[in-house]
């Protein structure tokens, strides 16, 4: 479980290069005030970000597959899977629920703000 979240962390790395990169974009093409601006940027920079996810949820789940099966009894194997599946229903299901919460918290009075607002100028 470890070299998985190892990969998590990996990841959002990545991912927050890839941001980097995409905010430069929008700043030198003009879209620092327009939030509906469409940068002209590939969607591969994303691709090591879908690649090392996959990674960390394969490892994650063998990980926790694996400690379920060494921890209860050879008998109640089945339930060992089942409780791993229904640890990550839940881990999705907090993740929608916070995000819901973000997005309505952080609306505000419909104003938008762009990414690029009030940097670089």
């Amino acid at each position: 479980m470890g070299a998985g979240l190892f990969a998590t962390c990996l990841s959002t790395a990545s991912l927050a290069v890839a941001e980097g990169i995409r905010r430069k974009m929008a700043i030198e093409e003009g879209f620092s005030e327009d939030p509906n601006g469409v940068v002209n940027m590939s969607v591969l920079w994303l691709l090591p970000r879908q690649i090392l996810d996959g990674f960390a949820e394969a490892l994650n789940a063998v990980g926790q597959n694996e400690f379920f099966i060494c921890e209860l009894p050879r008998s109640m194997s089945s339930i060992s899977s089942n409780l791993s599946q229904l640890g990550m229903s839940g881990a999705n299901l907090m993740a929608s629920l916070l995000l819901s919460i973000v997005d309505s918290v952080t609306k505000g009075e419909g104003k938008v703000y762009g990414p690029c607002k009030g940097e670089q100028e």
